[in-house]
């Protein structure tokens, strides 16, 4: 379940079936796309029918209403409760083809939209035609979804795809609601922070990352938590990134109003910067680097990327010190250039630099980070927003190594 979609293979789903994997709340098996008797359809015909898209869009839409998912077409079900993996079934043809259609039909059923969706083929063989289908589904912030027209709303109890009433609806409306505003008012929060932070001095290049806890979180006694190494565990290493390692030690977190603190002095390039510790789930680094005299001021885009690796791991640690959350982080990232000297290091000659493409603020859009489905990918895809900010494609030689 956490291995990233694109990587899954036969191998993977013969293994599911020799563990026996029960159907959960975030774990749905097909053994064929659903037809009634004497209907043809993809089998067949090669043609999707409109049965088949609506049995499967009832399941897509039940994960991204509830906590998200996956779905496997092509495994059969144990008879007992709850259902188990059984055996693979008979594979489907024209696999490819076939996801193509479903892509195509989902889009048009589901209102709204799925953000991250992700249908992919898994072929018997590496040159063969047939084989099974995987839906990817993430738990989505812009539900509840529906299918068809009236709209049917679905969602997850157990391992059974359920109608939700009326009142299911107008709770998770408002919770939905609230969720995004909750989001939004502490990504706007952070950016005010960071404005008051730069405004002593306008020679200086501010950054601010930002992780926020899709569900709040509650940490009694954080900073006692932090000190004694309850939180986590100090790092043997201090990995690389614009500031130290939040997890290299724990004796220096700071009380604070909000929750818990710790300032540095940055050397190359000098600066300042601050971790925070939220109570309810916001993980921070705000920070600004100067110059010394008129010369540049030189930053490296890699360790931008290491030090958002950094909030994301430590996001991790104080979820599972909360038992809160369900592992779903938003990431929100600004850069303020306030220095005509400011540059970076470019990614493949080692003594040159690139001056920065902007004046004032690029803000990366808001990003969800979901630790436990393989947050190295959708990390990933954050590495390359960081670059593109400063106008730089991601060499991958260069990608920050880090087990989040």
């Amino acid at each position: 379940m956490s291995k990233p979609a694109g990587e899954l293979d036969l191998e993977d789903l013969l293994d599911v079936i020799h563990l026996e994997a029960p159907e959960t709340d975030t774990l749905e098996l097909k053994a064929d796309l659903s037809l009634q008797k004497d209907v043809h359809g993809w089998r067949v015909k090669k043609e999707l029918h409109r049965q088949e898209s609506k049995s499967l869009a009832k399941e897509v839409v039940a994960l991204a209403n509830t906590y998200g998912g996956r779905i496997f077409v092509g495994i059969s079900e144990s008879k007992d409760m709850p259902r188990r993996a059984h055996e693979l079934a008979s594979p489907l043809p024209a696999v490819h083809e076939l996801v193509e259609r479903l892509r195509d039909s989902l889009s048009a059923l589901i209102e709204p939209p799925i953000p991250g969706l992700t249908i992919l083929p898994i072929p018997v063989a590496a040159k063969s035609s047939d084989g099974y289908v995987v839906l990817d589904v993430p738990r989505s912030r812009m539900g509840p979804h529906g299918f068809g027209s009236p709209p049917e709303c679905y969602w997850r109890r157990d391992s059974v795809s359920r109608p939700m009433s009326m009142s299911d609806l107008q709770n998770a409306f408002w919770e939905a609601r609230t969720r995004r505003e909750r989001i939004d008012t502490e990504i706007a929060t952070a950016e005010k922070r960071l404005a008051e932070m730069i405004d002593s001095t306008s020679d200086t290049f501010g950054f601010r990352i930002t992780a926020i806890s899709e569900n709040p979180l509650e940490m009694r006694d954080l900073v006692s938590g932090l000190r004694s190494g309850d939180v986590y565990s100090p790092l043997e290493h201090n990995y690389f990134g614009v500031v130290t390692h939040p997890m290299y030690h724990n004796h220096n977190w700071m009380f604070s109003y909000f929750g818990a603190s710790k300032r540095e002095n940055t050397s190359e390039p000098h600066g300042v910067a601050e971790w925070r510790i939220d109570e309810v789930g916001v993980i921070e680094l705000l920070g600004y680097f100067f110059p010394r005299d008129s010369s540049e001021i030189i930053m490296d885009v890699e360790a931008i990327c290491g030090s958002a690796a950094h909030a994301l791991r430590l996001a991790g640690a104080v979820e599972r010190y909360s038992r809160g959350g369900n592992g779903r982080w938003i990431t929100s990232i600004e850069f303020n250039s306030g220095y005509r000297k400011a540059a970076v290091k470019d990614p493949t000659i080692a003594s040159k630099t690139v001056p920065v493409p902007f004046r004032r603020s690029a803000t990366i859009r808001p990003l969800i980070i979901d630790q436990t489905r393989s947050p190295e990918t959708t990390f990933a895809m954050l590495e390359d927003k960081v670059w593109a900010a400063f106008g730089l494609p991601v060499v991958n030689q260069r990608r920050y190594k880090l087990n989040l």
